[in-house]
């Protein structure tokens, strides 16, 4: 019997170039390459594939490096001889080649070949530590450029007028540039919508005047010498400003069409915050983590929705927002005042400062606060032992959650100080008669509890003086369970579930049902 012919039988390679492109997109640049050896089909399949991604992965070995880079020019350069056009080019080297003496011109004859076949996107990952590398003019006048990414390159004076007239999204990481050679780049980006700042050296003033189709703003430059941000877009919908310097001066109130902001490490003040927040009449989503110099924030806005807070040493927080959805807190046990409607998510993590009843009865207050508008609460305490109420304060004190319907809880150590039936009574004292129930803890595995618990009627007293909780009309869970439906997931460290058991207990059946619970929880520390 004849052989069949090779070709015969390749039905891969008769499939569609668009395709076989979209193949190529889930190897690595070794495995690409290497496909352009299996036939001449496949060769031309890497030729005309759109997307140039080369990792400094491929240039570890000395040896090689020079042959990689006249591999990667001649390849740019064929490709511009036979007019295929490039989607995306991206070089990503370490420090490696600072000790080739030709890199800086193999790099920008490829930039120019770039241009030339009308690239959309040009990222540069450059990791050196002792010189930076400056690009060639005719980067600046690629007028088919959409995206620019920067990181490891200097900015000199542009020779000639910037005329990047298609670009949407230029990120700029640890490139050298001063204020007026930035001013005239973005001058010369009319249609750029997403901008990203991050640790520039040379900038002292950043200042952006009506950039008119602006959207997402970002600034991050520790240890700078940025003395000032200013942005003033109409269109900027999104402002993330991180880490600045503590002297620098933050004026975004010309935003008014602001919706999202993050703040992060800053040293703002509680009138800067007020003054900002005042400003900006349909801000919908506030993050602040790390600005320590806050004290006592004061939040009116009749559009928030999200509102995020996190290690802020606060001590006072009143939040006039009716539509706030979402709200999360991380951070000391303070002073707390709202008129929020009703939370689909609430978050709080709290941190004792103390082991005396004064913090209990903190940390009751300010869920109590939440008891009205949070049917779902997510609870978590550090140190972990600190969310186990003591036995006196929990006959003298009524249960802050008395309206509470989902309560979950996620212990911060790896490991159990103490029996999670303890963790249990104290978080139904907490709040009494919660639908669901969850405790989640890593013990090697992730171990999540999740309890669906329905009642005996009535939950409250009639008449008579309850023997277990005097100064509260409730009844506490253990005189009003009915049924309790009990799921034990146990999760690898990234999610994968390894096991799942399920009890159920039953009031009529099982007889004393808190005791066959607790011997449940009782045996896992």
């Amino acid at each position: 019997m004849k052989r069949r012919r090779i070709d015969e039988v390749d039905r891969i390679s008769a499939l569609p170039e668009s395709l076989l492109h979209h193949i190529l997109s889930f190897l690595s640049l070794e495995d690409r390459i290497r496909t352009s050896m299996l036939s001449k089909r496949w060769k031309q399949v890497w030729h005309t594939y759109p997307n140039l991604e080369f990792s400094y992965t491929i240039f570890n070995d000395v040896n090689c490096r020079r042959l990689m880079l006249k591999y990667l020019e001649r390849t740019m350069r064929k490709r511009h001889i036979d007019m295929i056009s490039t989607l995306k080019f991206a070089l990503r080297v370490d420090m490696g080649f600072l000790y080739h003496p030709k890199f800086e011109t193999y790099i920008s004859r490829c930039l120019c070949y770039a241009v030339a076949s009308n690239v959309k996107e040009i990222k540069l990952e450059l990791l050196f530590y002792l010189k930076l590398y400056t690009l060639p003019p005719v980067v600046f006048s690629a007028k088919s450029l959409v995206a620019l990414e920067l990181q490891g390159c200097k900015l000199e004076c542009f020779r000639s007028d910037v005329e990047l007239s298609s670009l949407r999204k230029m990120s700029l990481s640890r490139v050298d540039v001063n204020d007026q050679v930035l001013e005239n780049l973005i001058a010369g980006c009319p249609l750029i919508e997403h901008l990203n700042i991050n640790a520039c050296d040379g900038l002292k003033n950043l200042e952006l005047s009506s950039p008119g189709k602006l959207q997402i703003f970002k600034v991050y430059n520790e240890g700078s010498e940025l003395g000032r941000v200013y942005i003033n877009g109409v269109n900027v919908h999104t402002a993330d400003i991180l880490m600045l310097p503590e002297s620098c001066e933050i004026n975004i109130t010309s935003c008014k069409n602001l919706k999202c902001l993050n703040l992060f490490t800053l040293s703002i003040t509680d009138e800067w915050l007020r003054n900002v927040l005042s400003e900006l009449p349909r801000l919908e989503y506030l993050d602040i983590t790390r600005c320590t110099k806050l004290r006592s924030i004061n939040i009116s806005s009749q559009c928030l929705k999200n509102l995020v807070i996190w290690i802020c040493r606060l001590a006072k927080l009143k939040i006039d927002t009716p539509n706030l959805c979402i709200f999360k807190y991380k951070g000391n046990t303070i002073s707390f005042a709202s008129n929020v409607l009703a939370l689909s998510e609430t978050l709080l993590q709290l941190y004792c400062g103390d082991d005396d009843s004064g913090w209990f009865m903190k940390m009751i207050e300010l869920i109590a606060k939440f008891s009205q508008f949070a049917q779902d609460l997510d609870l978590q305490v550090n140190p972990d032992e600190a969310v186990i109420i003591p036995g006196e304060l929990r006959k003298t004190l009524q249960p802050p959650l008395t309206s509470g319907k989902h309560l979950k809880h996620k212990l911060c150590h790896s490991y159990l100080r103490f029996p999670l039936r303890e963790l249990l009574d104290s978080l139904l004292w907490i709040s009494p008669h919660p639908e669901t129930l969850s405790i989640a803890y890593q013990y090697s595995c992730w171990n999540k509890f999740t309890l669906k618990l329905s009642y005996k009627a009535p939950l409250v007293y009639e008449g008579g003086i309850p023997r277990c909780c005097k100064s509260h009309p409730l009844l506490c869970w253990k005189r009003c369970i009915k049924k309790v439906e009990m799921e034990h997931t146990v999760m690898t460290l990234h999610g994968q579930i390894i096991d799942v058991k399920s009890y159920s207990i039953d009031s009529v059946k099982d007889g004393n049902m808190v005791e066959k619970l607790f011997r449940i929880f009782g045996h896992r520390r």
